[in-house]
């Protein structure tokens, strides 16, 4: 018990110390590992546990922040967010892309009666998730392009 209050305790450092950042600041891993006394080196589980919860917690007030490959995190500019979340939607579309071919080339002639059942029916729904999802990424992908410059001309 005295564990989960100091990971709660640990967290919550984090997260004020981010509610005083502005957007575009970055902060180093070094910095994260002196607030919450937690080494990313040493403790990797535990520390990306933190700053898992502290992103959870950041997005409830409508800030997050993202990682910066061998640095640390930057605080998430309200313009960026669109993207971010296409980022993530196109990495789900990737899993459930992943979760079809499974199915398409999964070893029908040796399954019994009832896997063959199965398998047909969740590939039958998995199917149209797929185009379902396939179809919405690119709607995605058309809805956030940035405006032609030669659009902007005629207005």
């Amino acid at each position: 018990m005295n564990e989960l209050v100091k990971k709660e305790e640990k967290w919550k450092l984090l997260y004020d110390h981010i509610l005083k950042m502005n957007y575009g600041e970055t902060l180093l891993h070094k910095e994260i590992e002196k607030i919450i006394k937690e080494s990313k080196d040493i403790n990797t589980a535990k520390y990306f546990s933190i700053i898992t919860k502290t992103k959870k917690e950041l997005l409830k007030i409508s800030k997050t922040i993202k990682s910066v490959t061998g640095q640390g995190y930057t605080i998430v500019n309200p313009d960026d967010y669109t993207d971010l979340s296409l980022k993530h939607i196109k990495s789900g579309f990737k899993q459930v892309d992943k979760g079809y071919n499974i199915l398409q080339f999964a070893p029908v002639n040796q399954m019994s009666k009832e896997g063959l059942q199965r398998h047909r029916h969740v590939s039958d729904r998995v199917m149209s998730l797929q185009a379902m999802v396939a179809g919405g990424c690119t709607e995605l992908k058309l809805l956030n392009k940035k405006p032609s410059k030669m659009l902007s001309l005629n207005n």
